[in-house]
């Protein structure tokens, strides 16, 4: 089970509030903070970009450019997204030299398959997967 820091330095106010409305209300303000924040973020990473293309004359189309301040190493890294149409793929793999075919299959787990074999054979899946829990997430959604 999640245990949540008690002696939370950055708000003594809050420890042993119980209060819900008031925890609700103290993380719907800090959320709009965060999102305010995560905007001018963006917008001074877009003017740091437009600044090393000013003195680089360009971004790697993949990879990473730095320039060094005074004060900072400032790095921009660039990455481009891939997507596979597995049948496309596979209607030229046999075309492709084993030593250079580029996708790789690799396993991965299917919750609903492993919540049910665990449902007919209780723990079997114990002796393949390590399973531990993730901090949980918090939804406050205000109501009218």
């Amino acid at each position: 089970m999640y245990q949540p820091e008690v002696n939370s330095p950055a708000f003594p106010d809050l420890i042993g509030i119980v209060d819900l409305d008031a925890l609700a209300m103290w993380r719907q303000r800090l959320k709009e903070e965060e999102r305010i924040a995560k905007e001018r973020i963006d917008e001074v990473d877009s003017l740091i970009i437009n600044a090393i293309v000013a003195n680089t004359g360009s971004l790697p189309e993949e990879g990473t450019a730095s320039q060094k301040t005074d004060k900072f190493k400032i790095s921009v890294t660039t990455k481009l997204t891939r997507a596979l149409d597995y049948e496309a793929y596979r209607a030229v793999e046999e075309g492709i030299p084993e030593s250079v075919r580029c996708i790789d299959l690799e396993p991965k787990i299917n919750p609903k398959k492993l919540r049910a074999i665990d449902l007919v054979k209780p723990g079997f899946s114990a002796q393949f997967i390590t399973t531990k829990a993730s901090k949980p997430t918090v939804k406050v959604e205000a109501l009218a």
